[in-house]
Parts: structure tokens; sequence; C-alpha cells
């Protein structure tokens, strides 16, 4: 497994392919990314931290991260969610917060995300989630979606869970790499 953590990697776009396994946070001077790196989206990588940037889209190129489990993109300018993001079929924590322009998603192609546990929308444009988008979501145990309402026009309510979420609880786990993205 691999982690991507991007948020302070001081990237604008893809680096060419130097990526390092560091078991060791990777020091970089704070620059702003436009885009979620093409050379974070393999296979390998189960977690990408792209918080705090200035990203636009997730496009669909973010289906080749085929393993990914963590997308933590708060605090950033997405306007648009390519359906792609429905072939993560592995994905169980999906962030959002705060992005401030963010007005409407894929819901059936969300609706499709089984493994999905924490979905979090708060703080987004986002005025209404049909009912149907939360039909297959049968895993969602933490929803945050302060301000939206369901179809009926009523607010969503905020889930929570009964037991911790994998996002909120760190693991030191030896089988995971963590992958440094530098600039070349």
């Amino acid at each position: 497994m691999a982690e991507v953590d991007i948020q302070e990697q001081g990237l604008t776009g893809a680096p060419s392919p130097n990526l390092s396994p560091s078991p060791a946070p990777c020091p970089a001077p704070r620059l702003v990314l436009a885009e979620i790196p093409a050379s974070a989206l393999t296979p390998t990588v189960t977690k990408i931290e792209a918080s705090d940037n200035q990203i636009q889209e997730v496009k669909a190129d973010i289906a080749a991260a085929a393993n990914l489990e963590e997308l933590l993109l708060y605090k950033n300018k997405i306007k648009t969610v390519d359906p792609a993001i429905g072939q993560l079929k592995k994905l169980k924590v999906l962030n959002l917060f705060n992005q401030g322009v963010l007005a409407k998603l894929p819901w059936a192609e969300l609706g499709g995300l089984g493994e999905l546990e924490e979905l979090n929308l708060a703080a987004n444009k986002i005025m209404m989630i049909p009912d149907a988008a939360f039909a297959g979501l049968s895993s969602l145990k933490i929803l945050r979606s302060v301000g939206v309402r369901d179809e009926g026009g009523a607010p969503t309510p905020t889930l929570t869970p009964s037991v911790p979420s994998s996002a909120s609880t760190t693991t030191g786990s030896s089988d995971s790499a963590r992958l440094c993205l530098s600039p070349a």
C-alpha cells in the first residue's frame, strides 16, 4: 500500500516520475497545487491528501487510482467531480469539505461506492442530495452535509459513527509505504 501526501509537497502539476518511498514526512516548501498530479494516480496509492490547495476539478484520470481508500480534498476550489470517481470501488473516505464553489456531484456514481464509510460535503453550494444517491452506500457511517437538503427540502441529517472513523485515527502500519512527491 502507498500513501501520497501532496498537501505540503509544493507541486503545481505532475512531476517527472520521482516517487521515492520514505517512512517519514517529506519536507518541502509550500506551493499550491492546481491539480492532482497524474503521478499520484496509480493502483499502488491508497490515500491522497491534497487539501488546502487550488484544485478545481477531480478529473477522469482519478480512476487510475483503483485501490484508493481515502481522498482528502478539503479546502480547494473544486467545481466539478468526474463520474469516473464511481470507479473507486475501495474508496472509504471522501472529504470535499469547504470547496466554496462545488454545487453538484455525479450522484449515481457516488451512490455506487459500497465501501464508502465517510462523506464530507459540508460548506459547499450543494443544495440537494437526491434520495437515490444513498441507495448503494451500505457502509456509510459518517455524512457531513451542513446546509444541504434532501429532495423533500428537509435538511440532510448528519450521521455519526458508533466507532471512530479510520480517517480520524492514525496507525503506524509497517506494511504501507509513504510516497513523497518532490519537484524535479
